[in-house]
């Protein structure tokens, strides 16, 4: 009796260990059951700025999407070929909650991709940015057991931003033949601030236009600067600007012709005092 009770509960635990090696061998058959597959590529986005003001109705977008380590070509497993691919098929562009663009790509990310435009004719305000890729990707096994079609989107961070028109009237990129120039500009949308600095210096508050005054000759550049009521701060293009102011002749020809006019009545005096 203990002899077939040995023999029995041996018998188990050879039945046990074959089973756990059996459900060993079919994971790592089965690798994908496991495996992650949609690893987001990485999206980056290099302009418009989070929490940036822009002087102009026309911002520049760009950015970069790069492989990200997880998102793997090929790979080999038991000596038999797996593939498994992904591609960037698409890039769309949400602007303030709706769909401004969608770009058609082709790219397996082996470098990264770049996309760069503006965004034209926004309005005073504040918008958002959400930028999203658009990913195929495929799993195959090398005796074709497992094929399935993996498609997916990643979304890049939120990006906010404030657009404040600005433009400057005055001065242009001219020269100027007095010292005292205006300084006239127009703001589109609310701002808390405006200043402007002058040659680098450091900014000047204004409520409004005004003119810049004392310049001297040479060239000179000035920004304007708007500031919105959550602080974010923008800046105008750089005017550059010449200031040529004559030299005031009329009080040098003064003295040269009272000499002259002096050296006439000396010489006449002479001429005299010799008869």
């Amino acid at each position: 009796m203990k002899t077939l009770t040995t023999v029995i509960i041996i018998s188990a635990l050879l039945f046990s260990a074959l089973a756990g090696t059996e459900l060993v061998n079919v994971g790592v058959a089965n690798p994908y059951e496991s495996y992650t597959y949609t690893v987001p590529p990485i999206i980056s986005i290099h302009s418009p700025v989070n929490n940036r003001t822009f002087c102009s109705n026309n911002v520049p977008l760009s950015l970069t999407i790069t492989k990200p380590d997880g998102w793997l070509i090929s790979w080999s497993i038991n000596g038999g070929s797996k593939v498994f691919k992904n591609k960037l098929t698409r890039l769309g562009i949400k602007l303030d909650g709706i769909s401004y663009r969608s770009i058609a790509v082709n790219s397996y990310l082996s470098s990264p991709f770049s996309y760069s435009e503006n965004l034209t004719n926004l309005a005073d305000g504040f918008h958002n940015l959400t930028i999203y890729a658009y990913c195929d990707g495929w799993d195959l096994e090398g005796h074709g057991f497992w094929e399935r079609y993996l498609p997916y989107v990643a979304s890049s961070d939120l990006v906010n931003f404030t657009v404040v028109n600005f433009s400057i009237l005055s001065p242009e990129n001219k020269t100027y033949d007095a010292s005292n120039i205006p300084l006239n500009f127009t703001v589109g949308g609310s701002v808390s601030q405006i200043a402007f600095s002058l040659d680098g210096k450091d900014n000047v508050t204004i409520s409004g236009n005004t003119t810049i005054t004392g310049l001297s000759n040479g060239l000179h550049n000035v920004i304007v600067y708007a500031r919105d009521k959550l602080g974010n701060t923008g800046a105008s293009e750089t005017i550059t600007f010449n200031v040529e102011v004559p030299f005031p002749t009329t009080m040098i020809i003064a003295p040269i012709a009272s000499v002259v006019i002096a050296g006439v009545g000396l010489l006449l005096y002479f001429k005299k005092r010799k008869h």
